[in-house]
């Protein structure tokens, strides 16, 4: 719902504010000891449906890890922190500046 409501406050008529994508945060977890196992416990897969659906695009995934959430509440940026972050992160920031390249 925020995302709706976000995308279309963007754009809105009067706000035209171009969106550069769609991230799907919380997107499963990963147990330690199950390292393999994803569990998607917000649901599966409704970021990029919607997305789609809307002529936006899909930029990825974020799984739930603890790291994230104490980098953020100590503002100090979680790839500082975590190493594993950097996978999920790098190739969304990488299209994230595609766009801002080409759209210049």
């Amino acid at each position: 719902a925020d995302v709706v409501r976000g995308v279309e406050m963007f754009r809105n008529e009067n706000v035209r504010i171009p969106v550069a994508g769609i991230i799907e945060n919380m997107a499963w977890f990963t147990p330690a000891e199950l390292p393999e196992n994803r569990y998607y416990i917000f649901g599966r897969g409704g970021a990029r449906k919607y997305a789609a659906e809307n002529g936006v695009d899909f930029l990825g995934e974020i799984p739930l890890i603890q790291s994230i959430m104490e980098g953020s509440e100590e503002g100090r940026p979680a790839t500082g922190i975590d190493p594993r972050v950097e996978e999920y992160y790098r190739p969304i920031a990488e299209k994230v500046v595609g766009k801002v390249m080409k759209n210049g």
